[in-house]
C-alpha cells in the first residue's frame, strides 16, 4: 500500500473513531487491522459524548455476554439435572427408599462432605 492510500484509510479511520465507531466497525469498514488502528489512534482524544457512547456499547456487550453465559450454565445445569434423574431411575428402579434409608443416605453424604472439606 503506497503512502497517499495508508494517509486516506488513516484519515477516515480517525474521522469513524471520532464519530464513534468501535475498533471492529472500522476494521470492517476499511479493512485495516485493530493493531495498526491502535497505532493510529494513539493519543487521539474523543469527545465526551463519544466517549460516553462507546463505554455504554462496551457494557451493554459485557452485559449480554454475561446473560448468554448464564443462560447457557442454566441450560447445561437442566441438561445435567434430567441426565442424572433419568439415571438414577434406570440404576435404582427396583430400590425402595424408606423414610429411614434417606436419613441413612444423607447422614452418610453429609459425613463425607465434611471430611472433605476438612483436609
Amino acid at each position: 500500500m503506497n503512502k497517499s492510500t495508508r494517509t486516506t484509510l488513516k484519515q477516515t479511520a480517525i474521522k469513524l473513531r471520532q464519530s464513534g465507531y468501535t475498533y471492529p466497525m472500522i476494521e470492517k469498514e476499511i479493512g485495516v487491522g485493530r493493531s495498526t488502528l491502535s497505532g493510529w489512534f494513539k493519543g487521539l482524544v474523543l469527545s465526551r459524548s463519544v466517549s460516553q457512547s462507546l463505554l455504554a456499547r462496551k457494557q451493554k456487550h459485557v452485559l449480554d455476554i454475561q446473560n448468554m453465559a448464564a443462560a447457557k450454565c442454566a441450560r447445561i445445569r437442566q441438561e445435567t439435572d434430567i441426565r442424572i434423574n433419568n439415571d438414577l431411575s434406570t440404576d435404582f428402579a427396583g430400590l425402595r427408599i424408606d423414610k429411614t434409608l434417606k436419613e441413612i443416605i444423607f447422614g452418610v453424604l453429609y459425613i463425607g462432605e465434611g471430611f472433605k472439606k476438612a483436609r
